[in-house]
C-alpha cells in the first residue's frame, strides 16, 4: 500500500520560501512557482483569487509520496 497522497502534504506561502533560500535563489524559486502553477500544486484563498500573483496570497502544497 502506497498510502494516501495527502499523508505527507505540507502547505507553505511562496513568500516564506524567499528568506529560507535567500535572495540569490529568486530565479530558481520563480521557476518552482511556474512549475507548481502548471501542475496544480497551488491553492489560493478564495477571497483573494483575483490577486493571485501577489506572493503572500500564494500557497504551494508539497506532497511527498512514499515511492
Amino acid at each position: 500500500d502506497n498510502g494516501q497522497q495527502g499523508d505527507y502534504a505540507i502547505q507553505i506561502k511562496f513568500g516564506e520560501l524567499i528568506p529560507i533560500y535567500g535572495s540569490a535563489q529568486i530565479d530558481k524559486l520563480t521557476e518552482v512557482l511556474a512549475i507548481a502553477r502548471k501542475n496544480g500544486y497551488i491553492n489560493y484563498n478564495l477571497n483573494d483569487f483575483l490577486r493571485q500573483d501577489r506572493d503572500e496570497d500564494i500557497y504551494i502544497k508539497l506532497i511527498k509520496t512514499p515511492y
